[in-house]
Order: structure tokens, then sequence, then C-alpha cells
């Protein structure tokens, strides 16, 4: 029981996680011509 829990706690917590990564390489992705503008 415990073991299925922590499983899905991992789950979880991956998908957060690679949410957000995902959040960050957009944002990054936005603000590279920024960056190569100044």
């Amino acid at each position: 029981m415990s073991t299925l829990f922590r499983a899905q706690r991992i789950k979880l917590f991956s998908y957060a996680i690679d949410k957000q990564v995902a959040a960050n390489s957009q944002k990054q992705k936005r603000s590279l011509p920024f960056y190569f503008g100044t």
C-alpha cells in the first residue's frame, strides 16, 4: 500500500518537474533574442 502511494507521489513529482522544466525552457526561448539583442 505505502509502496504504491510512494510510486504515485514520485510520478506526480516527476510530472511537476517536467512541467516546470518545460515552462523554464519556454521562458528561455522567449528571452534568448533579448539576450542576443543587447
